[in-house]
Formats: C-alpha cells, structure tokens, sequence
C-alpha cells in the first residue's frame, strides 16, 4: 500500500496545472482564510509538555525555526512557516500558503543529516512515526509528534494552536471548515441525491476501486462519512477484503455489478479517463459512461486531509458529482 501511495505521490512531480482552490474555486464555497503568526519570534518562551507519545518535551513556542515532516497543510494554514517540511507536502497553487518553505528532498522517513543542516529548534513529525525514528531526531532538536492519522480537523489544528499559541487562528480554520462542509451539504441537499449510492473507479493494474482502509484518500471520508452517500453492498465488501491486494483489478464482465447511481472517476493525475479504461469494454459497459454521466477528481488531491485543501476537494467533488447526475 505504501509502494502505491508513494508512486502517487511521486507523479505529483511532473504534474503543475492542478485544481487550486486560491485560482480556480466555484463561489458558493468559503475560502481558506490567509491567517497571520502573531508570535513574538524575537522572545523565548519555553513550556514544557508531555507529547501524544507519552514524553516530557520542552520547547520554546515562539520559534520559527522549525522542521516539519507531517502535516504541512495543517501547519501553513494555521499562518506558520516552518524552515523545511516534508518534500511530498502539495504546494501546487498554494504558493502564498508555501512562501519561504523548502521542501525535504529525503522523506522515507527523513535523512537526519539535511533534517540539521535547517538547524532547527523544533522538529514536527507524525503522531504514528516509529519510536527509534523519533529518537533519531531527539538528537537534533526537541520533537514534537502532532495529530496526522485522523479527519478530526479540529482535533488537529486545535493541537497545533495549543503549541504555538495560535488559538484563534485555530478557531478561525475550523469556523472555515464548518463553513465548507456546511455548503457541500446544503448543495447535496438542493440536488436531491442524499440518498443515491456512489462508486468510485481508479486504474492501477487495472480498473478497480481505491481503498478507503487507514485514511488512504480523502474523497472515501467526504462522500461516505460527511456526505452520507451509500455504498452498493459490493464495494462494500471489495473495500473491507483485507485479504485481497489493494487495487486488485475488478474483471470485465463484474465490472457493471459494482456501478451505483452515481459513478466518479479518479484520475492519477490530472483530470482525464485514460485510454486504456475508455476502450475497455468493461468501462464501456457502464450506465453512466454509455450516458456520459463520469465526473472526474484529480486523485493525488485527495492524498492528504489537511484542512488547507478541503475547499479545492469539496469543490471538485461536488463538480463531479453534478455531472454524474446531469
């Protein structure tokens, strides 16, 4: 799964005319406000915590010198500017949220030696990150673990602005994102489509369905869990086979079992259905793509859960999602 996600990642690279939500937003959604760090980066403050890991850490909040390798969205948003954070953070479209970042070129997990070359004070790392790696990096600077591995947007931005001092810019994101999801549910709502089932389709090794297991895309959370569409007892099951590889390939002639009203596309990168799944004949089978009725997401958008990007993928969804209905 990690392989997968990081060849994903990787196609990010060579791919720059993404969705933006700076450039390119449908006007009903709210706009990620452009918060300011209000800290005095000039005074020391320190305090002394005990981390989601169980340590006693002490810190000096007020700095700006600081090593990130989770949660770059999160953090950006919240108005800080971190010295370098993790090289697969996605900055296309996010430059005024990205200013002054450079990006770690070593990130499987990280390379302590550019990690000190930043000679940070503070190194961020993933509340999931591996004990012995973390006490690699006690060694540069004091270590933080931060909430990575839940969609509790408050949860996570509340935590950081606990850190920094930074509560109302907290408060602020999260009215932000209460305002966004507010509007994508009020749009459901007038379409008339909350009790419609939804299919996702991604091609790998073949046409198949993302995983929605341990938080893989975002797009599984928003449709199924915020959204409250439904899912065909099929891909229920195909997506809760732990027993199968991830993106196993669905066969030609079961493909139409799994279509439910509603059939979105997820493409690797960019926005458009690949050759070889518009001219296979199980695709081809397909109600809505006999009716032209695919929306299409851009896949490696939804590899994060960062409150930064959830305009531009509610947005994008709630496109798609008006197409597979028109």
């Amino acid at each position: 799964m990690k392989k997968i996600l990081g060849l994903l990642l990787m196609s990010l690279v060579s791919f720059t005319s993404l969705f933006s939500c700076n450039d390119s937003k449908q006007e009903d959604f709210p706009t990620v406000p452009i918060l300011e760090d209000t800290r005095d980066h000039s005074t020391k403050k320190e305090k002394t915590i005990t981390t989601l890991n169980g340590d006693s850490v002490t810190y000096n909040m007020n700095t700006d010198k600081i090593v990130s390798l989770s949660s770059a969205g999160d953090l950006v948003s919240m108005g800080i500017r971190p010295l370098a954070v993790d090289g697969n953070a996605y900055t296309t479209g996010y430059s005024k949220f990205f200013n002054g970042v450079d990006l770690l070129k070593n990130t499987q997990p990280f390379d302590p030696e550019e990690v000190l070359s930043y000679k940070p004070e503070l190194i961020l790392v993933y509340n999931t990150m591996e004990k012995s790696d973390i006490d690699r990096l006690k060694l540069i600077a004091p270590v933080i673990p931060i909430y990575f591995d839940t969609y509790d947007y408050s949860l996570r931005v509340s935590y950081i602005g606990e850190l920094f001092g930074l509560k109302e810019n907290a408060d602020k994101l999260i009215t932000y994102a209460e305002d966004t999801q507010k509007t994508i549910l009020d749009e459901i709502k007038k379409m008339g489509i909350e009790d419609k089932t939804v299919t996702i389709f991604t091609s790998l090794q073949g046409i198949t369905i993302p995983p929605d297991y341990n938080g893989a895309f975002a797009f599984n959370h928003i449709l199924y869990d915020i959204l409250k569409f439904k899912k065909l007892k099929i891909v229920d099951d195909f997506l809760n086979d732990h027993s199968s590889q991830a993106y196993a390939a669905i066969s030609n002639e079961k493909l139409k079992d799994y279509e439910g009203d509603l059939t979105i596309y997820a493409a690797l990168d960019g926005y458009e259905i690949p050759e070889q799944v518009s001219s296979n004949v199980g695709w081809k089978s397909l109600k809505a793509v006999k009716e032209n009725k695919v929306g299409v997401i851009n896949m490696l958008l939804y590899s994060f859960k960062d409150i930064l990007y959830m305009e531009a993928q509610y947005s994008e969804l709630l496109s798609a999602l008006k197409i597979s209905i028109k």
